[in-house]
Formats: C-alpha cells, sequence, structure tokens
C-alpha cells in the first residue's frame, strides 16, 4: 500500500512539471524592444493627446522632454527603474519647483501607464514606485 502512494505522487509530481513545461514553451518572454522614452512620449502624443484638450502643453513637454531629461530621455523603457527615475526628481527639484516637478511627473506615469497597458512593452511603472513631491500651499 506505500508503495503505491508513493507511486501515486511521483506520477502527479511528473505530470505537475509537465504542465509547467508546456506553459513556458506556449508563453515565451516576449523579446524586449528597444524604444526610448522620448520615442513612446511622441507616439503617445500621436495615438492619445492629440484629441485632448492639454495637447498645447504635452508637445510643450515633449520639446522641453529631452533638455529636463538628459539622457535619459534616449534610455530604452526597459531601462528606467524607480532609482533612475528618483535621481531624476532629486536633479529635477533644484532647478524647478515641486508643482512643476509633480506636473512631470504624473504626465511621465501616463504615458508609463500607456506603455504597459495598450502596447503591453513592460510589466511596471517606475513611476508609481516612489513618492511625489509635496505639493506647495495653494494661492491666496
Amino acid at each position: 500500500m506505500e508503495c503505491y502512494y508513493a507511486k501515486n505522487e511521483c506520477e502527479q509530481w511528473t505530470a505537475k512539471k509537465l504542465l509547467e513545461l508546456q506553459s513556458q514553451q506556449a508563453n515565451p518572454e516576449p523579446e524586449k524592444i528597444h524604444i526610448s522614452f522620448y520615442g513612446i512620449f511622441e507616439q503617445y502624443y500621436q495615438e492619445e493627446d492629440r484629441k485632448m484638450k492639454s495637447a498645447r502643453l504635452i508637445i510643450q513637454m515633449l520639446k522641453s522632454l529631452k533638455k529636463n531629461w538628459w539622457k535619459l530621455a534616449d534610455e530604452s523603457i526597459h531601462a528606467l527603474t524607480p532609482a533612475l527615475v528618483k535621481q531624476w526628481r532629486v536633479k529635477r527639484l533644484k532647478q524647478v519647483k515641486g508643482a512643476t516637478v509633480i506636473r512631470e511627473m504624473t504626465m511621465y506615469s501616463s504615458i508609463s501607464e500607456f506603455v504597459r497597458k495598450e502596447l503591453f512593452l513592460t510589466k511596471e511603472n517606475p513611476f508609481k514606485e516612489i513618492s511625489k513631491p509635496t505639493a506647495p500651499p495653494p494661492r491666496n
């Protein structure tokens, strides 16, 4: 009776492993396409924001992206990590006020969500992993 139980257990384990291997072959990891954050921003503008009321603001942000993002604008979207975004945030806060950084982070987060949900190129949004600067007090 003990041998039958061990044999049955082995067969179940083998069947489970076989299913795992088959599922891995059916869903291989997609090849990562090198596309820069700047390129994704342009595509986002063409597909989504062109129709919105904020299109003028978006085109201004697109034009100034390389100036504000330095070499990160040309990095692959797969290379963007929360640590790199945090470094950008710290440098940017030395140049502009917190409200500007919040506005830019919100826009870039929207673009990252577009990449994740619509284009299926990434699995995470690095802008959601870090905190935004504190909002300034409202004007009187």
